[in-house]
């Protein structure tokens, strides 16, 4: 169970919620604008990788700063957002489209 109250008192389930209802709506936008204006489906699929492999970025930021007070960046956390971002560089080379 601490895992749990340190989950609350870090307010991860907020900020995921926000995150994921964000992303919910800029994947939606990004599809209808590629409909639209008839933009190649990559477009669209790179954009939802980049989504995807975001929450784990949302997901370390509140952990590490979900606290009450400010809080400075840790070389860890640096390194963990660095390879959330080259791992979504690489799945979006990947991405058919």
């Amino acid at each position: 169970m601490k895992l749990v109250d340190e989950l609350k008192s870090r307010h991860v389930r907020k900020t995921m919620a926000i995150y994921i209802s964000s992303a919910l709506t800029t994947a939606g936008v990004v599809k209808l604008f590629t409909e639209v204006y008839s933009l190649p489906a990559m477009v669209f699929n790179v954009v939802v990788v980049f989504l995807t492999c975001g929450v784990a970025s949302a997901l370390l930021f509140a952990w590490y700063h979900g606290t009450d007070g400010a809080q400075k960046f840790q070389k860890k956390e640096v390194l963990l957002h660095s390879l959330v971002l080259v791992l979504a560089i690489i799945l979006s080379v990947r991405v058919p489209g």
